[in-house]
C-alpha cells in the first residue's frame, strides 16, 4: 500500500506538470489598479473559509494595505461577507471594503463586479486568485471589457484536483462563448 507520503508527493508532481500552460497567465501580472478584487471560493460547511480562500483574503488585505489599490472588492454570493468580515479583521478600512454577494460563478463574479466598478468610477482592477484559476478569471473580465490584470503570488493550495476541474472549467466557458481563445 502506497505511504501518505508517495501520494503527496504524487500529487505535487502532477499538480506542477498540469500547471505548466497555466504558467503563461503570470505574464499578465501588475502590481496596482483602482481596485483589487478578491475572487471567491466555497465556504467550508460551518462557514468558514477554506485555506485557498483565506489565502486569496490575506493576499488582497495586504496589497491594499501596501497601497495596490483604492478598494477591495470581494465577490461571492455565499462567501463574499465572511471575505469582507476577514478584510477589515486585516485592516483594511470599512469604508475601502466593497461586497459583491450575488455571483455564483467566475463569470458572474466578472459581470457584478464590473458594475460596481463603473458605479466607483474605477477603470482598472487587479485580480486576485491562484495561478490555476487566473486564465479564467482574467479571461472572463477581460471578455466584458473590464481593463484587467492578475496579482501575481506563490501558493501553497494548488493540487492536482483544483488545476485539472479548472481545466473542465476552462472548456465549458469556452462552449459556452463566456471567454475567448488563448
Amino acid at each position: 500500500m502506497p505511504s501518505l507520503r508517495a501520494f503527496a508527493s504524487a500529487n505535487s508532481r502532477a499538480a506542477r506538470t498540469l500547471r505548466r500552460p497555466i504558467d503563461f497567465w503570470s505574464a499578465q501580472a501588475g502590481s496596482s489598479a483602482d481596485v483589487l478584487i478578491v475572487l471567491g471560493a466555497a465556504l467550508h460547511r460551518n462557514g468558514q473559509m477554506s485555506a485557498l480562500l483565506h489565502e486569496r483574503v490575506a493576499i488582497g488585505a495586504n496589497a491594499f494595505l501596501q497601497g495596490a489599490g483604492r478598494w477591495l472588492l470581494v465577490t461571492g454570493k455565499n462567501e463574499a461577507p465572511t471575505m469582507a468580515k476577514a478584510a477589515l479583521a486585516l485592516g483594511v478600512p470599512p469604508a475601502s471594503v466593497l461586497v459583491e454577494d450575488q455571483a455564483q460563478s467566475t463569470r458572474e463574479n466578472a459581470v457584478f463586479c464590473a458594475e460596481i466598478m463603473r458605479a466607483q468610477g474605477a477603470k482598472t482592477a487587479l485580480l486576485i486568485t491562484q495561478p490555476f484559476h487566473r486564465p479564467r478569471a482574467l479571461r472572463c473580465f477581460r471578455k466584458i471589457g473590464v481593463d484587467a490584470r492578475v496579482l501575481d503570488f506563490p501558493t501553497e493550495t494548488e493540487t492536482a484536483s483544483v488545476i485539472a476541474r479548472e481545466y473542465v472549467a476552462l472548456s465549458l466557458y469556452f462552449a459556452r462563448g463566456w471567454i475567448g481563445r488563448w
